[in-house]
């Protein structure tokens, strides 16, 4: 009789521990609306650079490196905590970094991110009332560019009045040669 209690509690045990593995809370929103600002700071980084004759490339290059297609989308909240939330293109240490940003005693910093990424999902929008405002730094190539120049830009983002984001402040940067965009990836990137 003992064996079969023993044998019914390890199962039930088991299939908690299982349990909990396969209910993953999914941030499907979340991420919806991660895209959506990409795309809403890319549209308003083109426009911006139009104005300066430059516009992205179209046409992927023959020689694309990881250093010139790369971009760093990061939130800073009210009382200046900030979080990257996401990247494309970075190096192995931005990586470790992103990945390390909420680990140890960064208590603060970790539920002002947990605030906002569940308020996202919760409520399918973004939680202004915490957001400062949005950093977004690339490096790119450009049309017409020259063999081996790229862009790199940052720009900050800020919510206006009628709750739409514009920009801020801006650093655009030509590389003009393949040494000034290695250096500028490994010191942002």
């Amino acid at each position: 009789m003992k064996k079969i209690i023993v044998l019914f509690l390890f199962s039930t045990l088991g299939t908690n521990i299982h349990a909990q593995f396969v209910t993953v809370y999914t941030y499907d929103r979340y991420y919806a609306i991660l895209d959506s600002l990409l795309v809403v700071f890319r549209i308003n980084i083109e426009k911006d650079l139009a104005l300066s004759g430059y516009s992205f490339s179209k046409q992927p290059s023959d020689n694309i490196h990881t250093e010139t297609n790369g971009f760093i989308l990061e939130v800073f909240f009210m009382p200046k905590h900030s979080s990257i939330i996401a990247f494309s293109g970075t190096t192995s240490s931005m990586i470790n970094n992103y990945s390390k940003q909420y680990r140890g005693f960064r208590f603060v910093k970790r539920a002002y991110f947990d605030t906002f990424r569940n308020y996202t999902q919760d409520n399918n929008k973004l939680p202004y009332d915490i957001i400062d405002y949005f950093k977004f730094r690339f490096i790119t190539y450009y049309d017409n560019s020259p063999n081996n120049h790229a862009i790199y830009g940052e720009y900050k983002f800020r919510l206006n009045e009628d709750k739409q984001f514009e920009v801020s402040e801006k650093k655009v940067e030509i590389l003009s040669d393949r040494d000034a965009i290695v250096r500028k990836y490994q010191s942002t990137f």
